[in-house]
């Protein structure tokens, strides 16, 4: 990367109110345009060997007796995502919920300490659970209530102004009564307030300045049901707003090409859009522009297998999975990735995000971004 742009530069103010601290120089950005580290798996560091299985842990391992649930997890630990309610007796844990936990929590802070530390997409997979009607987050385990995580959103938000969150709900387990999709809903318009939520008309495309001007609404919801989505004008679509593709892999190297051809196809997209926009002289029509853009999370993670969990099964988990991964991820976005491909990083997201310099690095590209388009 250039000089001006080495990570670690940009943090006037601090990481937890940098897009304030920078407003001068990122007002002019949309919002897809910016670079945001994110986290994947967001709200999973209360998980333990004490937590209750979710409804996406694999079938298998849920139903396991007691004595040979160790051997099912080894064996058949698929990344499955099964809908069935799974209902926990109060006996004592079993081995596999201690090999879970450890490959289940896939950060360790909460969303309040993200969002301070300068992460601004948080990865929400909520499960409704049966026993006690509550909504969770979840990994495999339960996590904690998503009230928690609305109230410290909530707080950051009134600490830090200027800040944009982009909230996604993009796994949404066990709620298929629409009573579920309606409490969830109504626990996010009233403990983050609907004057604070973007509306979906605002499109990607809208910039930090234009929300700045118009008033409080500073967090996007994207909720990955359309259906309920198209209901609520503070609910952004899924399928249309963002996208995030799954490299669903155990190794470094595949992860690299498999990220690379994303970045390589939306590059493509982003060059045929603008062909269509010139061919059409739509450069005027704002409205226009902000619906052809769309959310890109880069996914910079490993995923778990069954012979990953096996051969690592006495002392593996995300942490140690994450801290072989992180570094070569921020390598290759510093060394390579933001120069090829600058206009294609938007989110990047990774576990265990205080192992890394993602934070740092990200203002560093916006600052870039802001910069080339100014000059």
């Amino acid at each position: 990367m250039e000089k001006d742009v080495e990570a670690g530069e940009g943090t006037r103010g601090g990481d937890a109110g940098w897009m304030g601290a920078a407003a001068a120089e990122i007002a002019h950005l949309q919002l897809w345009q910016l670079v945001l580290a994110g986290t994947h798996d967001s709200c999973t560091h209360t998980i333990s060997s004490s937590s209750n299985f979710a409804p996406d842990a694999p079938s298998a391992v849920r139903k396991a007796p007691k004595k040979i649930g160790i051997f099912l997890l080894l064996y058949l630990f698929p990344p499955l995502q099964s809908p069935s309610p799974f209902s926990l007796s109060n006996s004592s844990q079993c081995n596999q919920y201690k090999i879970v936990a450890r490959w289940a929590k896939a950060q360790g802070k909460s969303a309040l300490e993200q969002l301070r530390a300068g992460v601004r997409y948080l990865d929400l997979r909520i499960a409704f659970n049966e026993e006690d009607k509550g909504l969770y987050t979840c990994h495999s385990l339960y996590g904690e209530k998503i009230e928690g995580v609305l109230r410290e959103v909530a707080e950051f938000l009134r600490e830090q102004q200027q800040e944009v969150v982009i909230l996604d709900f993009n796994h949404l387990y066990n709620m298929g009564d629409p009573k579920s999709h309606k409490k969830l809903i109504r626990k996010i318009s009233r403990l983050l307030g609907k004057d604070k939520l973007i509306l979906r008309e605002s499109g990607p495309g809208v910039t930090l300045r234009e929300l700045w001007d118009a008033g409080e609404r500073r967090v996007v919801v994207i909720y990955h049901d359309n259906e309920w989505a198209e209901k609520y004008p503070f609910l952004w679509h899924g399928e249309e707003h963002i996208s995030s593709p799954w490299p669903d892999t155990t190794k470094p190297k595949v992860l690299k090409r498999s990220l690379e051809r994303t970045l390589e196809s939306r590059l493509e997209k982003q060059s045929d859009e603008d062909g269509d926009n010139n061919g059409h002289n739509n450069h005027n029509n704002h409205k226009d522009h902000n619906t052809k853009k769309e959310f890109f999370v880069l996914q910079g993670v490993l995923t778990p297998d069954a012979n990953l969990i096996a051969r690592s099964f006495l002392n593996g988990s995300l942490v140690r999975l994450a801290a072989k991964v992180n570094p070569q991820l921020m390598k290759w976005i510093e060394d390579d990735w933001a120069e090829r491909y600058p206009s294609c990083l938007n989110i990047i997201i990774v576990d265990h995000f205080d192992t890394t310099n993602i934070v740092a690095l990200s203002k560093a590209l916006t600052l870039k971004k802001a910069k080339q388009q100014a000059s």
